[in-house]
């Protein structure tokens, strides 16, 4: 995805509370994305948007992470299904600009 584009908008995600984390499905599906599909479709760049999403995932028999790769991710549900987790990995670190 060429991220060569007029403007970018970034969101960083933290979750002090556990069970509000943005990555996390139903909290995406229900609170996050609506709300922000609400101000993308304003703009006539709606269909070219795309999502970046930074995760990390332990290496395997290292105390060390790596970056998860999931390829280009544009703005829709499969995408959503991708990057966001059904269930809480502790081990799954993420940072998630769009």
């Amino acid at each position: 995805m060429s991220w060569n584009r007029k403007y970018h908008f970034f969101l960083i995600f933290g979750d002090t509370i556990g069970d509000q984390a943005p990555w996390s499905k139903d909290i995406w599906r229900e609170n996050i994305q609506p709300k922000l599909d609400y101000l993308l479709r304003k703009s006539s760049s709606y269909k070219k948007t795309g999502l970046g999403t930074s995760q990390y995932v332990p290496k395997p028999d290292s105390k060390y992470y790596e970056r998860l790769k999931l390829g280009k991710l544009v703005w829709n549900e499969s995408s959503h299904d991708k990057w966001t987790l059904a269930t809480i990995n502790p081990d799954r670190h993420n940072e998630s600009p769009l």
